[in-house]
């Protein structure tokens, strides 16, 4: 662990989430070794589809396709430690192997047995390594922007190319002060052009002014040192969607997932930005009904 990300778990560590975030009696807090983790549970004798919002969204932005999965499954969605109202431990690092093992965390807790994963971005990979080592637990994947891991780290590399964010101690100070301008001006990137991103952006800023959490440096400042060989492969069947839309992953190849898991089925949206589950959310829904 750096001083940089040592520097997000001590500050967050004691913190909870505010009874405004725990209002549903459906939303859960769970004392994970890794994190306190937030998340949502459905219930129901259905198949588990569990999902994890790609940050800056949170549990609010997926209540819509919630409300639609759930008459079909049980449904699962939290908040990964480090974003939303997810903190992490004191001493947890931020990267891929904790999303990992957060991810088999909450499977075995909550025994979960052939659950869909629904994950977007750099937490594919974490969902990947999580089917690679509990393949009871997991029965497919339905993934969302996931690129290659070359990719992957380019698209890291340029979402900083300041190269403030990826700076120990200085990383994780922008992000405290300016969390929310720069939530701002993600959304406006990673929609398609010209959108309304009031949508989007509106939970995200009532998260980090109620003291949720937005640890993108920290988790930029880890991605860095991952080895791809633990997070991909997996056996299971995978569909994953790629907005072409998507201003931020321009030059990634929208079928560079197949180089890690070449049976992955490539499903590109031409009018789609980064958030295909949010932006396409009845086509990713019927991809988890097995219906694509």
């Amino acid at each position: 662990m750096s001083i940089g990300t040592l520097v997000d778990t001590l500050r967050l560590s004691r913190r909870h989430a505010p009874p405004s975030a725990l209002r549903d009696p459906e939303m859960h807090v769970i004392e994970l070794k890794t994190a306190r983790l937030r998340y949502l549970d459905t219930g129901g004798n259905g198949q588990p589809v569990v999902m994890a919002p790609d940050p800056p969204n949170t549990i609010e932005h997926h209540l819509r396709m919630v409300d639609e999965l759930r008459k079909t499954h049980r449904v699962i969605v939290f908040d990964l430690p480090g974003f939303g109202f997810s903190y992490p431990r004191t001493g947890s690092a931020f990267d891929l192997a904790v999303q990992r093992d957060t991810l088999v965390q909450l499977l075995n807790s909550l025994h979960l047995k052939d659950s869909i994963l629904v994950f977007s971005c750099l937490a594919s990979f974490a969902a990947l390594g999580a089917a690679r080592q509990r393949p009871d637990r997991v029965a497919g994947l339905v993934l969302a922007q996931a690129p290659s891991f070359p990719d992957a780290l380019d698209w890291a590399r340029r979402m900083d190319n300041r190269h403030i964010l990826g700076t120990p101690v200085l990383g994780q100070l922008m992000m405290a002060t300016q969390g929310r301008k720069i939530a701002d001006g993600w959304y406006r990137v990673a929609l398609p052009k010209g959108s309304d991103t009031s949508d989007y952006f509106r939970p995200a800023e009532t998260m980090l002014r109620h003291g949720g959490c937005y640890c993108l440096a920290s988790a930029f400042q880890r991605f860095r040192h991952a080895e791809p060989g633990q997070y991909v492969g997996a056996e299971q069947p995978v569909t994953a969607f790629w907005g072409l839309a998507d201003r931020t992953h321009r030059p990634s190849n929208p079928e560079g997932l197949r180089e890690h898991v070449p049976h992955a089925g490539i499903v590109t949206l031409k009018d789609c930005g980064h958030f295909p589950d949010l932006e396409y959310s009845h086509e990713v829904i019927r991809a988890i009904r097995g219906e694509h």
